[in-house]
């Protein structure tokens, strides 16, 4: 049986940790290597890397939930859709009576229409965000999701985005910053979580966050750390305390801003670094395959 490609997903406390940074080289030296690979741009309310990505889109397609559609020539107004619905996004009041749908409260999980003793509830597909695939290279694409404007749930899109991947190719998942459901929805599916902090108070008491939030789903995760230097060394004491490995370093580097600010990659801008995320790569391939071998 031919071998699964990798899943990995880059994840990080806080926002501005440098994580799509980290993703971005990561993706651009497997597109060096010629290796089959694929970025997924999870982070969908402030998708970035198609700023350091650069290639031809390929196609679009759009992501959503389906939302109850009431037939008020059926509906009886008994209020079992409303009572069932854990997210309050139905609303009956029986003195008028009345039934209403609240869109922005609304999860998309269809108990409303398979109670409804009426039959009187159907779905509609209800456009919450896009889905943009990017050719690079004959070899490696980059998958954005992007929320629509004014929407508030991005795990749909990121559902939608995920199952844009290709299984012939390594994924890597750029997750959203922090701890949310986004953060798990975009994770859950990886082999290896790669959390990207910095030595600074905010980084440390973040990351901690994060990799509770990655250990309590059943992954294991290593650390990048960027800009060392910069501040204590807290952020060393976390990984020895939870044993976690550092798996790469990045220097804080004027540099390095100023390749950020432009808009270019870390590797391009500066060739120097293509060696340090090649090995990253092979750190990260051992720590699978170690996994792999105790599963």
């Amino acid at each position: 049986m031919e071998a699964r490609p990798m899943r990995i997903a880059v994840a990080s406390g806080k926002g501005g940790t440098g994580k799509t940074t980290v993703a971005a080289n990561l993706f651009y030296v497997l597109n060096r290597m010629k290796q089959p690979v694929q970025l997924l741009d999870c982070d969908v309310e402030a998708p970035n890397a198609s700023i350091f990505i650069r290639g031809k889109e390929v196609a679009q397609e759009k992501a959503g939930i389906k939302i109850p559609f009431i037939d008020k020539n059926i509906c009886t107004y008994c209020g079992t859709c409303a009572s069932v619905c854990n997210y309050n996004a139905l609303v009956f009041v029986k003195q008028i009576p009345e039934l209403l749908l609240m869109e922005d409260l609304c999860h998309g999980c269809g108990a409303c229409s398979v109670f409804c003793p009426a039959h009187a509830i159907t779905e509609r597909k209800k456009t919450t965000g896009y889905v943009t695939r990017f050719q690079v290279s004959p070899h490696a694409e980059l998958v954005e999701g992007r929320l629509s404007i004014g929407e508030a749930m991005p795990t749909p899109v990121i559902r939608a985005v995920k199952k844009s991947s290709s299984m012939r190719h390594t994924l890597i998942y750029d997750a959203p910053p922090g701890t949310s459901c986004s953060m798990v929805e975009s994770v859950e599916e990886a082999d290896y979580v790669v959390l990207v902090s910095e030595p600074t108070p905010f980084g440390v008491h973040d990351a901690r966050l994060a990799y509770a939030a990655i250990r309590a789903i059943g992954k294991e995760a290593g650390l990048v750390i960027n800009r060392a230097g910069l501040g204590d060394q807290e952020i060393y004491a976390f990984a020895r305390e939870e044993m976690i490995p550092v798996l790469l370093e990045i220097p804080f580097d004027e540099r390095i801003a100023a390749a950020y600010a432009r808009g270019e990659l870390l590797c391009q801008a500066l060739p120097e670094y293509e060696a340090s995320f090649q090995e990253l790569y092979s750190k990260i391939v051992q720590q699978i395959q170690r996994l792999q071998v105790v599963s």
